[in-house]
């Protein structure tokens, strides 16, 4: 998935303190206007090398987390390099927040508010834009698993995953939207999913009763495949008003773009991944 960054200094700082925090194994591949391009290697949680054109190592590091107006992209197919920068992340990016710091003292733009924002709602953006990170890292996770499919004639993955799609976005709308926020997007997504009654299926999907039944399915292979598809469109239906509704709690009418063609990408790539999936 590819993600456009956020112009706000901790954007990249809070994005790899995520990374370290889950304990990735991954590749996180960034690139800039200029056709520059950078990545920062993690094993287990731990940076363990680093390249941003002739930089290499923490001065690599240190170079990228300045960096504003690109993009990155996270990916966990990739084979890791042999570990040269030993110094714990927690010390790097301890570092790394002070060197920007120097730099906006410097009058550098190094990333920041783009609007005139006051500093509580930078801090809000930041920490909306924390969490919108956080749950499209689990997000990629279930679809990266409906990439790799199921065996044939066994839907109760498929269930699994869809039920953990939901129960995430679930738990976002009760700390980021107002009032009843998930219900509303049932309901503006409900009117698009031709018909599907969403309500139901995002019950359905928060129910264990229904997964234990999955695993009994004895349905024809056809008869799957049909049900997973609607189950897969309604998810989509949902997730595509959830987003919507929460990039519009930005502050920043920037970041609120960039977010909406984030998500707008992963929901082109889940899509993807629900009609190849082997159910």
């Amino acid at each position: 998935m590819t993600v456009k960054d956020s112009k706000y200094t901790m954007s990249l700082v809070n994005l790899v303190q995520l990374i370290c925090l889950e304990k990735q194994s991954a590749a996180l591949i960034l690139s800039k206007e200029q056709s520059q391009e950078g990545v920062i290697y993690f094993n287990q949680g731990e940076i363990i090398e680093a390249k941003a054109g002739p930089l290499r190592g923490e001065d690599a590091v240190y170079e990228i987390l300045t960096w504003i107006d690109g993009k990155f992209r996270l990916s966990s197919d990739v084979l890791l390099p042999r570990r040269t920068i030993m110094t714990p992340w927690d010390h790097i990016l301890s570092e790394g927040r002070r060197r920007i710091d120097e730099l906006r003292i410097e009058g550098k733009e190094v990333g920041g508010q783009d609007e005139d924002l006051t500093s509580s709602e930078v801090e809000q953006d930041s920490a909306l834009e924390l969490d919108l990170i956080y749950l499209l890292s689990k997000l990629e996770h279930s679809r990266a698993l409906l990439t790799e499919g199921s065996e044939q004639g066994q839907p109760p993955m498929p269930l699994l995953i869809f039920s953990n799609i939901v129960k995430n976005v679930v738990d976002m709308s009760k700390k980021h939207l107002p009032g009843n926020g998930f219900e509303e997007a049932l309901s503006a997504a409900r009117a698009e999913s031709s018909g599907i009654d969403l309500g139901q299926v995002v019950k359905g999907l928060m129910s264990d009763e229904l997964l234990d039944k999955g695993k009994n399915w004895e349905f024809d292979a056809d008869t799957i495949r049909n049900t997973y598809l609607r189950l897969g469109s309604s998810i989509v239906a949902v997730l595509d008003r959830f987003f919507r509704l929460i990039t519009e709690r930005f502050r920043s009418s920037s970041a609120t773009d960039r977010w909406k063609d984030t998500c707008a990408t992963f929901l082109d790539e889940l899509k993807q991944a629900i009609e190849s999936c082997h159910c």
